[in-house]
């Protein structure tokens, strides 16, 4: 704040401003939310970035309202989930699209998984986030990307409600069925998954990881990788498959198990000889959107 304001005068003016209980982050932020979803429907198609922040107040320990954070006893703060719209092409940051800080809340000595979906869940905020930025205008697209943790089948079918796309890494091994012609051999179903036809035969169960780990690559090209706190920058040889599948509610979840199937396109990319004691990179992608191109399945991993 003091090299922001440039004068002590000035700090202070500020500090009372924020003090006063008329000033909330609600309000402070409205104005540039609003913004950023006017500027994102006014392109042909964005990118609305989503990602959970730990604020880390562990050096103000005596700060009142704040919760556990981390995976370390003592660690204090608040999360903050944010949806930042880019457009793909110029990677130019329009704002962020919408914003919500919340607590962890710990989950109830002795509660069961049953249980536990009768309550409100932290994960429930990418819900809200997709619910906040709305519906987009005609022709104009809105794709959330997610890192594994989007990988909830609640959040990617909201997004398809509000004609928003999506791409996300994918995290669970969903049961799955292979979209074939209608003169082909029935749909094969996860076995856990109840026939909806009486004269639908009983097939085999089919799982995407392994699905997706039969395709055969269809092209290849190079990512240079940059440098982290753990690896130095290399460029990584990729191959890339992709494909359609039908991914299949979850039925022993309550908020899902009414939910009808999802129509998407996989694309998968892996490294298939890393050097020598580096972990193989391998991404599988969930995408709302139409990929039967190589142009295209390369995209979705540029986004």
């Amino acid at each position: 704040m003091p090299a922001q304001m440039h004068g002590h005068a000035a700090v202070e003016a500020a500090y009372r401003l924020l003090q006063c209980p008329d000033v909330t982050y609600e309000q402070l932020i409205e104005p540039h939310l609003r913004q950023t979803r006017e500027a994102a429907g006014k392109v042909q198609r964005v990118l609305l970035i989503q990602d959970t922040t730990e604020v880390d107040y562990q050096q103000y320990p005596t700060t009142s309202g704040l919760g556990h954070i981390g995976k370390h006893d003592g660690h204090q703060g608040f999360l903050l989930q944010s949806v930042l719209a880019v457009q793909p092409e110029t990677r130019e940051v329009l704002g962020l699209a919408h914003q919500e800080p919340f607590l962890r809340q710990p989950a109830p000595v002795g509660e069961t998984n049953w249980q536990r979906q009768f309550r409100q869940r932290e994960s429930q905020v990418w819900e809200r986030s997709v619910q906040a930025v709305g519906t987009p205008p005609q022709a104009v697209e809105w794709i959330h990307v997610g890192d594994r943790y989007g990988d909830m089948f609640a959040f990617l079918s909201l997004c398809r409600q509000m004609n928003c796309h999506f791409v996300v890494r994918a995290a669970q091994d969903r049961c799955v069925d292979l979209l074939v012609d209608k003169d082909q051999a029935p749909r094969a179903r996860c076995s856990h998954h109840k026939a909806r036809a009486t004269q639908e035969p009983k097939a085999a169960s089919l799982h995407l990881f392994e699905v997706v780990g039969s395709w055969a690559s269809q092209d290849t090209a190079d990512l240079k990788l940059e440098a982290t706190k753990k690896r130095p920058a290399r460029t990584a040889h990729l191959q890339i498959s992709w494909g359609r599948v039908r991914l299949l509610a979850p039925e022993n979840r309550k908020a899902t198990r009414d939910l009808p199937p999802l129509v998407v396109w996989v694309v998968r990319v892996w490294e298939p000889n890393p050097p020598e004691g580096i972990e193989a990179l391998e991404w599988v992608l969930l995408c709302s959107m139409c990929t039967q191109s190589a142009v295209q399945a390369w995209q979705r991993v540029d986004w």
